[in-house]
């Protein structure tokens, strides 16, 4: 479904936004923006959760390149089964997204608004897709863990800056992604709803709603990008400790090395004593500083930094109030 879809997107795209239009109106996206915005965000979120499965797939590739993973015939073995099993997550997730999205609208409006309780179910679908497809995703670890007959190999020094597994870390970084939108969407709109008159008069009575989704949405990008990495984290700790004793060992062959190299003189073999010296204090500083999460410098700043800018919306808007309470002794 995902493939046929992401060939055929961009007609998807415009029958729904026809057929949106045409039952609201074309002045839906200025009478009702905050429906409309959340239509408009959800197609381009769909569009790029549609390219998860080949993401993943490419990451295993990758993984075997390096010689992080062998031997190939398992891992083909494993890559598909882990197809077949997001297929049933993902369509597990979407009767179990549906079912919620449909309850909820019932719960809210009844049966008031037939056309729009469809359009609602039809695009919970692809959504729980997506959630299936994440969560199963998120336990490729775990599988290869269990998985005996396959080897995964950490490489401390590698120029990734993740000991190889940086393709593991770029695909959860991914996923997480996709969750913030949502996180973004609401932090903004809540906001909006703080700031704008008009806004906050339409729609005002969702703003405690969204702010604690907001915070929940927050807990689900962090979830999303450091559980599906917790048994990387795990193996790599442990491939790290068994490389203690010899960084152990290296220190001593260090010490000694320059202490002889006091006591010689200038020359050749002062030369080679000293590439070696180099070479023993490259693997100690290699051993030493091997990351033991999947990610690089430059991927972890950058969720550090969608972290802490996730919530500025909220607090942009909560520090006034905050200050005009104190101000007022309320």
């Amino acid at each position: 479904m995902e493939q046929w879809l992401v060939r055929h997107y961009a007609w998807f795209g415009l029958a729904c936004v026809a057929g949106y239009t045409a039952q609201w109106g074309p002045g839906v996206y200025i009478r009702d923006p905050l429906h409309a915005s959340g239509f408009m965000l959800f197609f381009v979120a769909l569009f790029w959760s549609l390219t998860v499965p080949n993401r993943m797939s490419v990451t295993l590739s990758r993984l075997q390149a390096r010689n992080v993973l062998s031997p190939a015939r398992e891992v083909a073995v494993l890559e598909d089964q882990l197809c077949d099993s997001a297929r049933r997550w993902a369509r597990a997730m979407s009767v179990v997204t549906v079912v919620l999205i449909e309850a909820a609208f019932i719960a809210a409006v009844g049966f008031s608004n037939p056309v729009l309780m469809v359009i609602e179910g039809v695009m919970a679908i692809p959504v729980g897709r997506f959630l299936g497809r994440a969560v199963c995703y998120g336990w490729l670890g775990r599988r290869l863990r269990a998985n005996q007959a396959i080897k995964l190999i950490v490489q401390p020094g590698h120029v990734d800056g993740a000991a190889g597994l940086r393709p593991i870390g770029s695909l959860y970084l991914f996923q997480a992604m996709l969750v913030s939108l949502i996180a973004l969407y609401l932090s903004v709109w809540w906001l909006l709803m703080e700031l704008v008159p008009r806004f906050k008069a339409r729609y005002g009575y969702w703003q405690d709603a969204y702010l604690g989704l907001f915070l929940v949405a927050l807990c689900c990008v962090a979830a999303a990008f450091l559980l599906p990495m917790w048994t990387f984290h795990l193996s790599m700790r442990e491939a790290k400790q068994a490389l203690a004793p010899e960084a152990d060992r290296i220190s001593i062959d260090i010490s000694a090395e320059k202490q002889h190299l006091l006591s010689m003189n200038d020359g050749v073999d002062a030369t080679h004593h000293q590439e070696y010296l180099n070479r023993l204090d490259q693997r100690f500083q290699t051993i030493e500083k091997m990351p033991t999460w999947p990610v690089s410098a430059a991927m972890r700043n950058w969720f550090t930094a969608n972290m802490l800018a996730l919530p500025l919306p909220v607090l942009a808007g909560l520090v006034p109030v905050f200050v005009q309470s104190v101000l007022t002794g309320n």
